[in-house]
């Protein structure tokens, strides 16, 4: 029986999705009640009391992709939770890497464990195989020694070896070769199979396309959304619409991308750029290097097996429109930039709002998410520019007063605590600020490999990120919110400079919240006062509250 699949069927879970939710699902049925998620990638099971810190371990689950036969998250924790007990390790954390490649590194888990093992907060690692540290031999030798350097030890619970042993070394150094080994087949296989793809006239990496049936791993036209797709290309060759105006029109259809999500004027152009729908496919005219995986042009054109929706004269005539579209240096007014830019936020899809530039003040801040995908997703809201900038600057009056002022000093702890807490993150901030510089002057000597120095880089990286959240949040919670910050701020508003307004705002405010007018219950648009549906977050309130109701 062939098996069909449509281009543009919504799944608004997808199946890697649905892969993913599964297989964290049978994993926490294997874990004791009080394990708790965070993220998408870390569970925290606890410490007990009276555990020496050197008895305490984390366990590091790889799955290179969600499939049927794939080795799941709680396979590896079955063997890894066995190991910990008779090595008398207590695990207080699981990290899993989902689709996660072995090859590299960048976003992987064994970059926050090489920091957290330095900080002290345990001293093991436990693998299902050694094959889940990486398929890099050099990488994976080059983040072992961080590891190891900082105390800690790495071990695979199905191939158990003495790592601290000359031999021990040497038999995990051939199982990292093995398991780098099965990569490279592997990927050759790939290869061979792209190449008999290309020779087809098929896209090397299969799947869906929009307005085509896949059916068997043929491309079919699909009788509903075939012509649909070629009037897209007809009316905005006729300069009838936009990729905005497109977008809107296929999300008001039900008919959304190959993964099911809405569109955007960005993405419909993008697709409508491929040449999938005039039988062409667009690929890269060389493989990424390995040195810099950094993302190329896609300028290599080849025609495909499938047949086109529309015809070569048609595609020239929208290749020719595309390159005529002006390319806009200023698409903000006059001013370059706003006030509130960043700050506003929808709150019902809790997208940032855009300003819509109007020269008879009728400038407004309007949902980002349904500018792009229409009232499908979001039934959307605007905000003139004019009242929703004075609603800020009462809200400035407000806090300047003695009532505003004793709210926020009931927030902040002690000023010594503080000021020591950012003095000794401004140091790490620094020192690791020279790391970087000393790293990138040994890659360029050549004392350090591309590989090593990525390495090190990204854990240097991922530290200094780390360092700058907590500094930003330790400011946040300390800085100055005295009565003198905001009335000073409200006496030189008509002299600053719109540079000048933006970076006081940001300093102080987190969000501006702006709610949807909403409905009668007979269905007619309600039109209450702006001051009704906007709500100013300070830097020291809480991230967007759960319990926001708007200001009176």
């Amino acid at each position: 029986m062939a098996t069909v699949t449509r281009s543009h069927q919504r799944r608004r879970v997808t199946k890697q999705e649905q892969f993913d939710q599964q297989a964290m699902d049978q994993l926490l049925k294997r874990l004791p009640a009080t394990a708790k998620v965070v993220g998408s990638s870390e569970i925290w099971l606890g410490a007990p009391d009276g555990v020496s810190m050197d008895r305490l371990g984390v366990a590091s689950i790889r799955v290179s992709k969600g499939r049927e036969n794939m080795l799941s998250p709680e396979i590896q924790w079955d063997s890894i939770k066995d190991a910990a007990k008779r090595k008398k390790i207590h695990i207080t954390k699981i990290f899993i890497d989902m689709h996660r490649t072995g090859r590299r590194f960048e976003k992987r888990a064994v970059i926050k464990i090489a920091q957290e093992i330095k900080a002290d907060q345990y001293k093991h690692v436990l693998l299902w195989k050694w094959s889940r540290w990486g398929r890099n031999e050099h990488l994976s030798q080059v983040y072992l020694y961080h590891t190891e350097e900082n105390g800690g030890q790495v071990h695979s619970a199905t191939e158990d070896i003495d790592a601290t042993t000359a031999v021990g070394k040497f038999t995990r150094g051939q199982m990292l070769l093995l398991a780098e080994l099965e990569s490279n087949l592997k990927s050759e296989d790939w290869k061979t199979v792209h190449e008999y793809r290309r020779e087809a006239g098929l896209p090397h990496g299969g799947g869906p396309r929009f307005g085509y049936l896949y059916v068997d791993g043929k491309y079919l036209v699909d009788p509903i959304i075939g012509p649909i797709l070629r009037q897209c290309y007809l009316d905005y060759t006729a300069g009838l619409t936009g990729g905005r105006l497109l977008a809107n029109r296929l999300n008001r259809m039900d008919l959304f991308t190959t993964r099911g999500n809405p569109w955007q004027a960005s993405k419909v152009l993008q697709m409508l750029d491929n040449g999938f729908a005039a039988g062409w496919i667009r690929e890269q005219s060389s493989p990424k290097s390995e040195q810099y995986p950094r993302k190329k042009m896609y300028d290599k054109w080849r025609r495909g097996a499938h047949e086109a929706l529309i015809t070569e004269e048609e595609w020239a005539a929208f290749k020719e429109k595309r390159a005529a579209v002006p390319v806009y240096e200023n698409r903000r007014g006059p001013s370059g930039m706003y006030e509130l830019t960043g700050l506003v936020v929808h709150f019902s899809c809790e997208s940032a709002m855009h300003h819509n530039f109007h020269p008879d003040d009728k400038s407004a801040w309007r949902c980002a998410l349904h500018s792009t995908a229409g009232d499908a997703f979001c039934e959307g809201t605007s905000a003139n520019a004019r009242e929703l900038m004075a609603e800020v600057l009462r809200w400035i009056d407000v806090q300047g007063t003695e009532p505003a002022l004793a709210a926020r000093m009931a927030r902040q702890q002690n000023d010594g605590e503080a000021q020591a807490l950012i003095a000794t993150l401004e140091a790490r901030k620094g020192t690791l600020a020279a790391t970087m510089g000393r790293l990138k002057l040994q890659f360029k000597d050549g004392d350090l490999e591309y590989g090593e120095y990525r390495a090190d880089m990204d854990a240097v990286k991922a530290e200094l990120n780390t360092v700058v959240l907590e500094l930003a949040a330790a400011r946040r919670a300390h800085s100055d919110w005295s009565r003198e910050r905001f009335l000073a701020l409200s006496d030189a508003w008509d002299y600053m400079e719109i540079e000048e307004r933006q970076e006081a705002l940001q300093a102080i405010i987190r969000y501006v919240i702006v709610w949807s007018p909403g409905r009668s219950p007979r269905g007619a648009p309600l039109r209450p006062p702006l001051r009704q549906r906007v709500r100013v977050v300070g830097m020291w309130e809480d991230d967007l509250p759960v319990a926001l109701v708007p200001a009176p």
